[in-house]
């Protein structure tokens, strides 16, 4: 094949496998749009509506539609993790104390966990609600 060796025939066929996977990915965008992104999908309906939660787009304290708001005595992690100021073990620390207490009974209660104060808990507010 035209004095190519071995190894540069790779490379040939690497670089040409990638510009097809990078037309494929162009011509996809091109038809299709940006690719939606996931997390819009994975929360339960129960918890939240089919509209995205996010701080920038939906003020939950404008619209008043308690679909929006998680409801922090039956949320999973993922969907604390999701909160604004909430990672993964801050989320793991709401689930703790709600089992040992057996769930919420005030939003003001998240003060009881170690890393949320105030502050955190009036961000939170507008976001979460006590459903038994």
């Amino acid at each position: 094949m035209l004095g190519f060796t071995r190894n540069e025939k790779m490379v040939l066929l690497f670089l040409a496998f990638g510009f097809i996977i990078g037309m494929g990915v162009w011509i996809y965008r091109q038809y299709y749009g940006p690719v939606p992104i996931i997390s819009d999908y994975v929360f339960n309906q129960e918890l939240f509506s089919s509209e995205k939660v996010n701080e920038k787009e939906i003020n939950p304290e404008e619209t008043k539609n308690p679909n929006l708001l998680v409801s922090i005595n039956k949320a999973t992690q993922e969907q604390l993790e999701y909160l604004p100021g909430i990672g993964p073990v801050m989320a793991s620390r709401i689930i703790a104390y709600r089992d040992q207490h057996h769930g919420f009974s005030t939003i003001d209660e998240l003060v009881e966990i170690k890393g949320i104060g105030e502050k955190t808990v009036e961000k939170l507010r507008p976001y979460i609600q006590i459903v038994e």
